[in-house]
């Protein structure tokens, strides 16, 4: 019997059946749009035009979140709201709140006093904003402020080819609570760097003036819940339906090497505007120590990531609110240092601008967020099937090569298959239902879930309802 259940695996290999796209470029297209795939995703990168072999990864972590983990201490009685953000840095970044005036000098303190995690953590309470970086010296020493990626896949030339998030609301149904408020903070272009002057403003330290020191601008996540709904694209629902939620990248630039660049987190807000000057978070600097004599100041090397940022608020979350926040990486790395990557790594996958194409009009068409419900190790793809089928003939029937022509005419002919085996998939639950395939009383519904039956509800002894009552023959009012 032919498998009727929807995968991106399956559908892809139905829809280009000539291998116009390899496996290896449908593993790259899962490992985009769906990181938390029902199936093992055999990643080989992505495809690109460098003749360096690369290494190819990915990585995986989960925390749990509750008043209990909040790094200052909040009053457990009353509710309390967390914001998850990602920023494009692959590294742990100390910074200080500081001044920017323009792109050539800036202001700041002279300890830094706040992290920068890949996906930082923060917490308020009685409608206060939310901070846009990690405390550097929480009160609460069980504080959970944010995830990191592997320091072993950093410090090489690393792209990021997909990023997932999921965060789970696992908190007792009579507790639940609360409203989650999503949207994509855009990030600027890679090449966005400029040379900027710095002066301590306070501090042993004030006064003092170095540089020239290489910057990047990273937009800090929004401040509160209505800044975060005026970027496009936002969207809200009930925070019990927690989210999963794909991270846009772009992989079709140069790969960058870690340099040394510190970044700036500008602090933004909507509703005062941004000042000026530009209130933000300088990078810390280094003091560079020889045989235990300070002789200068050094930046710390970083890789900025090539994606933006997403950023989900949970808010008016009741004390006994917990959640559970998974992400997983893929990417791609080429060696230069690390041994055992530089023998592990191998050659890419060749250019392929059907590839980008495709990647590019599944991008505009499926949204980057959805319920966590909807996507139960993979089937978050079952939305976005029907549209990948209708858009992939057109753009196969664009290329002049004979093979094209006839994928184009096999996808569209395909895509009848393709809803066919949704409704398959659907009428195969409801009659394993019926049948108690999972047990007394079970059922299993559309997210993958086993749960018991709900009882139905029957009407009281003696009751009467409109069609048991004895129709009356028409009056007539003449």
């Amino acid at each position: 019997m032919a498998n009727s259940r929807i995968t991106p695996s399956n559908v892809m290999s139905t829809l280009l059946t000539n291998r116009v796209l390899t496996p290896e470029t449908l593993a790259a297209l899962t490992a985009r749009h769906d990181p938390y795939h029902d199936e093992e995703i055999k990643f080989c990168g992505m495809p690109t035009q460098d003749a360096q072999n690369v290494f190819c990864w990915n990585d995986v972590g989960s925390i749990d979140i509750s008043l209990a983990t909040a790094p200052q201490l909040l009053d457990v009685t009353k509710p309390y709201s967390v914001c998850i953000s990602t920023y494009p840095i692959g590294q742990v970044a100390p910074v200080a709140p500081g001044i920017c005036y323009g792109s050539t000098t800036g202001t700041y303190d002279d300890q830094p006093v706040g992290l920068i995690y890949p996906m930082t953590v923060t917490y308020s309470q009685n409608g206060e904003d939310f901070p846009q970086v990690a405390s550097m010296s929480p009160p609460n020493p069980n504080a959970i402020q944010g995830m990191v990626i592997d320091p072993q896949l950093m410090n090489e030339k690393t792209a990021v080819c997909g990023w997932g998030i999921e965060v789970i609301n696992s908190t007792p149904l009579l507790d639940i609570g609360g409203m989650l408020t999503t949207a994509v903070v855009p990030q600027n272009d890679m090449c966005d760097n400029f040379a900027a002057d710095f002066i301590v403003a306070t501090g042993s330290a004030a006064g003092d003036q170095y540089g020239p020191f290489q910057c990047k601008l990273i937009k800090g996540a929004p401040l509160n819940q209505q800044d975060l709904l005026r970027y496009q694209g936002s969207m809200q629902w009930n925070a019990k339906e927690g989210i999963y939620a794909v991270v846009p990248v772009n992989f079709q630039g140069e790969i960058e090497s870690p340099f040394p660049c510190g970044p700036m987190v500008v602090t933004q807000s909507f509703n005062t505007g941004t000042p000026t000057p530009n209130l933000c978070w300088t990078p810390a600097r280094t003091t560079l120590v020889v045989g235990g004599v300070p002789v200068g100041n050094q930046q710390n090397v970083y890789n900025f990531l090539n994606c933006d940022s997403v950023c989900a608020m949970f808010t008016n979350l009741n004390p006994l609110s917990t959640l559970t926040v998974r992400f997983k990486f893929f990417g791609m790395t080429i060696p230069f240092s690390n041994v055992v990557q530089i023998r592990a790594a191998k050659p890419p996958i060749p250019w392929d601008p059907l590839f980008y194409e495709l990647d590019t009009r599944m991008r505009a068409a499926a949204p980057f967020a959805t319920f966590v419900k909807n996507n139960p190790g993979g089937e978050w793809w079952k939305t976005i099937l029907g549209t990948v089928a209708d858009i992939a003939p057109s753009i196969l029937s664009m290329i002049p090569h004979p093979i094209a022509q006839v994928a184009a005419m096999a996808a569209k002919a395909a895509a009848p298959q393709i809803k066919a085996m949704a409704n398959d998939s659907k009428a195969k639950r409801k009659a394993n239902n019926q049948a108690g395939k999972y047990g007394p009383g079970m059922k299993k519904k559309k997210t993958g879930q086993v749960v018991q039956r709900k009882p139905k509800k029957h009407k009281p002894s003696g009751a009467y309802v409109a069609s048991s009552l004895p129709k009356l023959p028409p009056r007539d009012y003449k």
